[in-house]
């Protein structure tokens, strides 16, 4: 029997759970890929490979040397630049593609929310009087609010952050989630915090906080996904499979 080998572009918990699915489904074979940013990632059950790909010919050269047959983009939501890459490399070497993404969070009424485009603009907004800001942004976006030496930051981080990449009142919490409720609300509580600043990451594993913020009254600065190349999208895993099985067969 045939397998085909499908290319999972991966660093989310959906991704994983994807390559999975993936790797036990009949006539396929997942490998799954990292760009390697995170030094003890999580990895799923199948063949795994870690580094970039040097752009979008790079990617396609692996592609066609390894005779990819489907290539999905499981990537963070705010992974632009290698979401398009492989729109493009899929294009260029009509591989079938499709791309996994959270469904955006949506505030409500109870919410106090205000959006920008990027981390850059939210930093600036900041009211820098000393305010006690929690940064859940990730480790790569920290360097706008450097500048910033009257405000207080609690930031969270998988990995350790080096000094000089930190703001001159701040610090790191190394931890990983999911996270719940319960210690959402604690930790907002015993660190005072007044604002959160945040990436429309979507899903669950990391959702407590909003809720956690809407109990407590605390605002939100809340940062717009980047715009991605159109493409297959779906926000539930379980349609992914019969998706790609679709797409190999036409």
């Amino acid at each position: 029997m045939t397998v085909s080998l499908v290319l999972v572009l991966g660093g989310t918990t959906e991704a994983r759970k994807i390559a999975d699915i993936v790797e036990q489904a009949e006539g396929l074979r997942a490998l799954y890929s990292l760009a390697g940013v995170t030094k003890t990632p999580v990895l799923p059950s199948c063949e795994v490979r870690i580094g970039g790909f040097g752009g979008v010919s790079g990617l396609a050269t692996f592609m066609k040397a390894n005779r990819v047959s489907a290539l999905i983009d499981a990537t963070h939501p705010y992974a632009a630049t290698i979401s398009n890459n492989a729109v493009q490399a899929a294009n260029s070497t009509q591989t079938p593609f499709l791309r996994y993404e959270r469904a955006q969070w949506k505030a409500n009424n109870q919410d106090k929310w205000q959006s920008f485009e990027t981390v850059g603009a939210a930093a600036k907004s900041l009211p820098q009087n000393g305010s006690k800001v929690f940064l859940a942004i990730g480790k790569k976006e920290i360097s706008p609010f450097k500048t910033n030496r009257k405000d207080h930051f609690i930031i969270r981080s998988v990995e350790d952050i080096d000094n000089k990449e930190l703001p001159p009142n701040a610090q790191v919490i190394l931890d990983r989630g999911p996270f719940d409720l319960s210690a959402e609300r604690t930790l907002l509580l015993a660190r005072e915090i007044d604002l959160l600043v945040c990436k429309n990451s979507g899903g669950t594993a990391s959702f407590a906080k909003l809720e956690a913020c809407r109990e407590l009254n605390i605002k939100v600065l809340m940062v717009k996904r980047p715009e991605l190349f159109d493409a297959p999208t779906f926000n539930d895993i379980d349609e992914v499979l019969p998706a790609l099985r679709a797409a190999l067969s036409s």
